[in-house]
């Protein structure tokens, strides 16, 4: 093992991304943070690997240009064009194949699937071939195999349950603590791959950071079900009714778009609530508010970390209300930097709201420290550290 180390310390092993984007997709998540982490781990004096990015797309031009408006370096990019043909499948296997012998990988490390039938039998052949990560960016999927009841998780059960059962990965690496158990226990891998949970993430710091603050608060996600939005317009609502001093002179901006939003919009309507609410669909960059506004709201459910908005929220100064779900308290230090609902509720929000509105003196406090925990914790040099431990445990097995 140690041979193996001094061998590994002595020429960098190479790693290689390999990531999807399409024209007219919804750049969030995962396509956001994955660039950013790709150009901050090439400046990093530290890095103990040679890293590459192979993206997959039908919009080339319009990916280099995003790229290069972010400042991210196009060196180290392979781009690898979508076929649309009759023998799509093979060029792409093909392409893909060129790639990796062109830069000598040594491991790929997937991000998400997006058409399990083209790209489960290209993670197919290369099992054996190099070693295989794959990106545990979803973070329902141990909840899609333990609840039959809900239909949501019925594509992603398909999905997932196949590419695990058909790719022998040989490391997952997860921001949520549930898949370690998970695997353990499924019957979905017929070789356990090795598991590693990130404990923490970063975002753009040039673009999120604090600027003279408002009396804004900020409920930014789609409006979906599982993100509750309702839960959070009850909240204000009632907030809105027995204690109405606490929001003069407080407005709040919703922003998003989804199937919950004409429900968002009658509920505004009909409560009064009009002239405080402004709901704003279509925006793809939300730093010019966030870094002016002082309590960003999460009501989603399973998991309210790594959420890339929450992190961009935290990062510009904003406290944080959440429910207490998952590994939320990764990102909210109750009483510190925000507020975890105390009963997973709205009127667990209304409270953890009303504790905020009520108390001026905590308020710079928390825009303080929700700036801090984004400078000494949740940072680039933290995160690629435990991305390279992730790395040297899969490559040296």
């Amino acid at each position: 093992m140690l041979f193996l180390l001094l061998h590994l310390m002595a020429r960098k092993q190479r790693v290689a991304i390999y990531q999807i984007m399409l024209a007219g997709r919804n750049r969030r998540g995962p396509h956001i943070f994955f660039p950013w982490f790709f150009a901050k781990y090439q400046e990093s004096p530290n890095s103990s690997f040679k890293l590459f990015y192979f993206i997959k797309t039908n919009d080339e031009l319009g990916v280099r240009q995003e790229f290069s408006a972010r400042g991210i370096p196009l060196d180290h990019i392979e781009f690898l064009p979508v076929q649309n043909h009759r023998f799509k499948a093979k060029i792409e296997m093909w392409q893909l194949s060129r790639a990796l012998r062109k830069h000598k990988i040594n491991m790929l490390q997937t991000l998400a699937i997006d058409s399990p039938e083209e790209q489960i039998p290209q993670m197919e052949k290369l099992v054996g071939r190099i070693k295989l990560g794959f990106t545990v960016t979803y973070n329902g999927i141990p909840t899609a195999f333990t609840n039959d009841y809900d239909e949501r998780f019925e594509k992603n059960r398909a999905k997932y349950g196949r590419l695990f059962r058909k790719v022998q990965f040989d490391g997952l690496l997860s921001w949520y603590d549930d898949v370690k158990p998970f695997v353990s226990s499924s019957n979905l891998f017929s070789k356990k791959p090795f598991v590693y949970t990130i404990e923490s993430r970063f975002c753009d710091a040039s673009r999120y950071y604090p600027e003279e603050k408002e009396n804004t608060i900020v409920f930014a996600s789609a409006l979906v079900n599982y993100k509750h939005p309702m839960m959070f317009l009850k909240a204000l609502n009632l907030i809105f009714t027995e204690s109405p001093e606490l929001l003069k002179g407080w407005k709040v901006r919703m922003i998003g778009t989804g199937p919950e939003e004409g429900k968002a919009l009658n509920f505004i309507s009909e409560n009064g609530l009009g002239k405080m609410i402004e709901v704003t669909s279509g925006l793809s960059d939300i730093s010019p508010i966030l870094r002016k506004s002082k309590v960003y709201v999460s009501t989603q459910e399973i998991e309210n970390f790594p959420s890339l908005a929450m992190n961009e929220a935290m990062a510009a100064g904003n406290a944080i209300i959440a429910r207490n779900v998952g590994r939320t308290h990764l990102f909210v230090k109750h009483g510190e930097n925000g507020f975890l609902s105390q009963t997973d509720d709205y009127q667990g929000i209304t409270q953890a709201l009303q504790a905020y509105l009520s108390d001026t003196s905590i308020q710079k406090k928390f825009e303080n420290q929700s700036v801090e925990l984004c400078k000494t914790v949740h940072t680039p040099e933290n995160f690629n550290r435990q991305i390279d431990e992730f790395w040297m445990e899969v490559l040296t097995a």
